[in-house]
């Protein structure tokens, strides 16, 4: 072979060699990267472990309706690469058991425990698995929580199922553990039956239950108050109004156990839907009123169906209000008590 194209060869084939050092060098750092994301990862408590398989169930453990869901399961692990509890681990357990009703729960566990040995080594696990099978039965141990001879309003009812509950969780699961997973739970059920409590207690005025429900839900974190704020507002705000409306208070009453409870601004408008609702109701009663005496006249049929409608369309210009007329109109007839939001 003549010498320059040895010499040529020879050129290539180091090429070459470079080319492929140089895409082993870039696979090596790659993976060295993606280690060191991961071990960082589980150092820190504040990152979810993900997995290259986060997603990857097999279908055939799937419910119809999480065939084409993101599977809910940001766990997080130790230093010492065990499982740290969190939230979020019982938020990935109740992704899973939500399937009951549409596949069997020995298929639920299945699927469960091929995930887990899919995406988590030793000792993570172990750990998972462990605390996955006694969550089963603590889930499987509330349905026998009972709380016979009470009241659903009655503040003990909710004591009772709070306290057996917290035996349950004390026989299946570690203080911590327990702290992790129904931390945010504990809180609701302790502010509930505390909340039962100053409702349902007579020796209060309606205010100082105003006064007390407000200073015991500003003592709320903040995530629950966004939660509870417009819900157990509103279901207070009916309560204590119907309370004084029961025991005649006066309209400066009601506006201070207002004020007390969600501040002046919204008792203001508060006032201005107590107005509105009164002169809607007054509307209809005083309609329902003249539609009897057409209804109770020598009138036609006809004259009488004329004279209605001409009634209506004085009175309920506007077709929207025809149309909300027609419910009172219909329980009116019926005998029964009109709909009027209190």
């Amino acid at each position: 072979m003549p010498k320059h194209k040895i010499i040529i060869l020879l050129i290539v084939i180091m090429l070459l060699l470079s080319v492929l050092i140089y895409a082993l060098s870039s696979n090596s750092k790659s993976s060295d990267a993606q280690l060191n994301g991961t071990q960082q990862n589980a150092v820190d408590p504040s990152h979810p472990v993900s997995s290259p398989h986060a997603d990857q169930i097999p279908m055939r453990y799937r419910s119809p309706s999480q065939q084409d869901t993101a599977v809910n399961c940001q766990l997080q692990l130790t230093p010492e690469h065990g499982l740290r509890v969190t939230a979020q681990t019982r938020d990935c357990f109740e992704y899973f058991l939500s399937q009951v009703g549409e596949i069997p729960l020995p298929h639920i566990q299945q699927g469960f425990e091929a995930y887990i040995t899919a995406n988590y080594p030793n000792p993570a696990r172990l750990d998972i698995l462990d605390l996955w099978q006694r969550y089963l039965k603590y889930r499987q141990s509330l349905d026998g929580i009972q709380a016979v001879g009470l009241n659903q309003d009655d503040p003990q009812y909710f004591q009772s199922i709070f306290n057996q509950t917290q035996d349950l969780r004390k026989r299946y699961f570690s203080i911590q553990e327990s702290d992790a997973l129904f931390g945010h739970e504990n809180q609701y059920h302790a502010y509930t039956i505390k909340r039962l409590s100053i409702i349902n207690n007579d020796q209060l005025s309606s205010i100082e239950k105003a006064q007390q429900l407000k200073q015991l839900f500003d003592q709320l974190p903040d995530e629950l108050k966004a939660t509870l704020k417009q819900l157990t507002q509103l279901e207070d705000l009916q309560r204590l109004s119907q309370q004084i409306k029961s025991q005649n208070g006066s309209a400066e009453e009601l506006h201070q156990m207002r004020s007390t409870l969600v501040g002046e601004a919204a008792t203001l408008r508060l006032e201005k839907l107590d107005l509105q609702r009164l002169s809607w109701k007054q509307q209809v009663e005083q309609f329902l009123d003249k539609k009897d005496q057409i209804n109770q006249s020598g009138l036609s049929d006809a004259a009488k169906a004329k004279a209605i409608q001409q009634l209506r369309d004085r009175d309920f210009s506007d077709p929207a209000l025809q149309q909300r007329l027609k419910t009172y109109e219909s329980v009116h007839q019926q005998g029964k008590a009109l709909p009027f939001a209190e």
